[in-house]
């Protein structure tokens, strides 16, 4: 793991790899249309984004009152990189637990959020009702061309988030990783024959393992990098990756 980050780790290595392990504080996405949340823990406020000292307050007060989602700041991107439109006909491919979907529902979009596991998706029923499907991302039986945007949020080393994942440390070898990238590229495939001609996709990790981002991303046949997002975790936000690709 040191091996593979050793390039990003920049002048002070340690301090780097310090933060892979620090936890960031509590970060809340405002609903849209809904009343900027207000509590006594609140450190920090940017644009949409607040931050919190003390978790059970916000989860208590603003986010059961439905005025702002648990989202990482990080989590943010791959919707902020797409740009999306109201009224955009939009598949979460790889969707829960359902942070990226909701954003997207927020903004007026047309929402479809689908993921592996019907038990996963059953966390966000209250918050998208009716738009959510038990499919396999590999094979999805969906229309194909029939989506303005495609976000695929892949399964992924969870490096970016260790200190939430810590047991992930344990996991990430080569084997390991090489697995995972036959899976990134697989969803990545079939999520583009998803995507209308004209249209757009997003793909995501909470990696920071550029085996896991820029590789697969800049590598996909047919198709070329519009923008790309990396974030290396610190106290406000955890790493992550996004990248918005067109057809070539």
């Amino acid at each position: 793991l040191v091996r593979d980050l050793a390039a990003q780790l920049g002048d002070q290595p340690d301090a780097a790899l310090a933060a892979l392990n620090r936890q960031p504080h509590l970060c809340t996405r405002r609903r849209a249309g809904r009343p900027l949340p207000r509590g006594r823990s609140l450190l920090r406020e940017d644009g949409e984004w607040q931050w919190w000292s003390d978790p059970h307050e916000v989860l208590s007060g603003p986010v059961a009152d439905g005025l702002c989602a648990v989202q990482d700041r990080t989590q943010g991107h791959p919707v902020e990189i797409a740009r999306p439109r109201p009224l955009e006909l939009v598949l979460d491919l790889c969707a829960a637990p359902g942070g990226k979907a909701l954003a997207l529902a927020d903004v007026g979009c047309r929402v479809i959020a689908a993921d592996l596991m019907a038990s996963r998706l059953a966390t966000m029923r209250a918050q998208l009702p009716g738009r959510l499907v038990a499919n396999d991302g590999r094979t999805p039986a969906l229309a194909e061309g029939a989506f303005d945007l495609v976000l695929v949020d892949a399964p992924c080393s969870n490096t970016g988030v260790l200190a939430r994942r810590p047991e992930a440390r344990w996991r990430y070898d080569d084997q390991h990783l090489a697995s995972l990238a036959d899976l990134q590229r697989e969803l990545l495939a079939s999520a583009a024959r998803l995507v209308a001609h004209d249209g757009r996709m997003v793909y995501a990790t909470c990696s920071v393992s550029p085996r896991e981002n820029q590789a697969i991303a800049h590598s996909l046949p047919g198709w070329r990098l519009l923008g790309e997002r990396s974030t290396w975790p610190d106290e406000w936000q955890a790493g992550g990756y996004a990248a918005l690709l067109v057809r070539a």
